[in-house]
């Protein structure tokens, strides 16, 4: 907004003009919603980067690599009835993945592809890899990940009366909102199949807070220290119901290349406010412990007779949800590389239900995008019919 306008809307608004103080405010809106999402990243963009590896995997010159890729696949969730240590099988993905990058760099068809561009490409055979085992890479039953998730999803609901305040967190006009923003991202990390997805939702978080730390706009000073607080707040106020099985997910599988620097101290951040949410007590609030029970009771009350049962039910039903790894990988042909596509749809589930006066403004961006993956997906369909 520039400074004339805004002098002219000010202008209005001292003589009470109803119209411009809603254009004002409108605009004010808008203003903030571009500051807080300022250097934001789809996962969905990134889908769309894989398709130049996914059209060269069709390629009848790459059905060495395809025919690898599938029986690690398939292999891989064979022995998910009787798996290998937790270790043993993070290595074993590991040094398949980079092998096979290695091999691939080598091959005719990537001839030519700058280091940026082969990175993306081994980025992409990460994410395509992860989808199709993430049935028995995600939260496997010999861990204990899924009782994890239930006791700290009973935690977090046992704080649902936390306020900024009692986190010592500075108030400001964008604080709302950027809250609201930046769990919406915590609360979509169930939907996606890849670490890296995951990890890109955990940085949309920070970034989201990290904006309004930035943001001295309003006059509010605020620094680094803030951001702990913050993030915890955000954790609670998102009500995550996996969120250990996620993080841990990322923790196994992402290339550890990829958590350094801005990636590693977010994901430090959010262990940060996993520790302190899991011991949190009246001390941690500044208040009396017998008024903590009380907060803690009511908010619990809202709970089924039987929350931990309940939540692990609901933890199964989103990982048997988003783990459909049936597609087959055909050698050679149009569709030894589509499972990926296939999968994206996932990501607007959360719609399905939704009804028009529930959405915010802070969702159509994400409804966008996963209409423009399932527009992608038709399209491909229908030329494969072709």
């Amino acid at each position: 907004m520039s400074s004339d306008i805004r002098h002219f809307l000010v202008k209005k608004l001292k003589q009470n003009n109803a119209r411009y103080r809603r254009v004002f405010l409108t605009m004010q809106a808008q203003q903030a919603e571009e500051i807080l999402k300022r250097g934001l990243v789809e996962p969905n963009d990134f889908a769309l980067q894989c398709n130049a590896f996914l059209d060269k995997m069709k390629h009848s010159s790459s059905f060495d690599l395809v025919k690898s890729i599938k029986k690690f696949i398939t292999a891989f969730l064979q022995d998910a009835d009787n798996p290998m240590p937790i270790e043993q099988q993070v290595e074993k993905i590991r040094v398949f993945i980079l092998d096979t990058a290695a091999a691939i760099a080598k091959h005719p068809l990537w001839r030519g592809e700058n280091a940026e561009e082969l990175d993306i490409t081994s980025e992409a055979l990460e994410r395509y890899v992860m989808h199709k085992i993430h049935k028995a890479a995600y939260s496997p039953k010999r861990e204990d990940d899924q009782r994890k998730d239930c006791e700290f999803s009973y935690k977090v609901r046992s704080l649902k009366f936390v306020t900024p305040e009692h986190l010592d967190i500075k108030n400001g006009p964008l604080n709302e909102r950027a809250f609201q923003l930046a769990s919406e991202h915590i609360s979509e990390l169930s939907a996606y199949r890849s670490p890296r997805d995951k990890v890109t939702c955990l940085m949309n978080c920070c970034t989201i807070i990290c904006n309004l730390l930035n943001d001295d706009s309003d006059g509010t000073v605020r620094g680094a220290d803030d951001l702990l607080p913050m993030v915890i707040f955000v954790v609670i106020k998102a009500q995550p119901q996996t969120w250990w099985s996620d993080i841990r997910f990322i923790q196994r599988f992402r290339n550890p290349q990829k958590l350094s620097s801005e990636a590693g101290y977010y994901l430090t951040q959010m262990m940060g406010a996993v520790a302190f949410i899991e011991k949190a007590d009246a001390k941690s609030f500044n208040i009396d412990e017998d008024e903590f029970a009380r907060l803690s009771s009511h908010s619990l009350s809202r709970l089924s007779p039987d929350p931990i049962r309940s939540q692990s039910s609901v933890a199964e039903q989103l990982n048997d949800t988003k783990t459909d790894q049936e597609h087959s990988l055909k050698i050679g042909h149009e569709d030894a590389a589509s499972g990926l596509a296939e999968d994206e749809p996932v990501v607007v589930q959360k719609f399905l239900e939704s009804k028009l006066e529930e959405l915010t403004i802070g969702e159509l961006g994400h409804l966008l995008e996963g209409y423009k993956v399932l527009a992608a997906f038709y399209q491909e369909h229908k030329k494969n019919e072709a």
